[in-house]
């Protein structure tokens, strides 16, 4: 059964204005751990890059252009490979 008119204009507008605000705090949860994410990725990468420096005597753009080259070499993200050479660096 089809009801046309179940709802008022005054409540079709009150779902509109809930319906906005819920979406817009959706995107504010999802910016917010993205920008978390950010951050943790950010850490991660400058950790790697001081143990190339350290380990290897490279300046900061070699040590980043490093990471950049062995990501782009093993297709894998460079989060993923920073990680990896945190890793090594805690096993010695």
């Amino acid at each position: 059964m089809d009801h046309p008119r179940a709802f008022s204009e005054d409540s079709r507008r009150i779902a509109a204005i809930f319906a906005t605000l819920g979406a817009l705090a959706w995107s504010n949860v999802v910016r917010n751990q993205q920008f978390r994410e950010a951050l943790s990725t950010r850490d991660t990468i400058g950790q790697a890059k001081g143990i190339l420096i350290e380990r290897y005597d490279l300046d900061d753009q070699t040590a980043f252009n490093t990471l950049i080259k062995l990501s782009q070499s093993m297709n894998t993200p460079l989060r993923d490979v920073a990680r990896r050479v945190i890793e090594g660096a805690t096993r010695r």
